[in-house]
């Protein structure tokens, strides 16, 4: 898939350390049991494999990437619009549950 600026939009934040999390991605990582560094840590890697940016009007992106111990976890981003925004981690997966 052809690369995405909604990706690059929440990268870019990403390391910028321009980033946050809703309430819903914290409620469901202590759920899930997924730790914040391994979906910020993975997001170097990601894939993307959903842009719905068209559809919403607003840039949200969802990805793969992959946890240190080698598990797909699925992660959807809201892209900042600008370079004073923060990208938010919106909610967290795992595909396979």
């Amino acid at each position: 898939m052809a690369e995405s600026t909604t990706l690059q939009k929440v990268t870019d934040a990403v390391r910028a350390g321009r980033v946050r999390l809703s309430d819903h991605a914290l409620t469901r990582m202590l759920e899930r049991n997924i730790d914040i560094l391994s979906a910020l840590d993975g997001l170097n890697r990601a894939t993307i494999m959903e842009d719905y940016s068209l559809s919403r009007g607003t840039p949200r992106v969802l990805v793969s990437q992959r946890e240190p111990n080698g598990r797909v976890l699925h992660v959807v981003w809201d892209a900042p619009e600008n370079e004073e925004q923060d990208a938010v981690l919106v909610t967290v997966f795992h595909p396979d549950r």
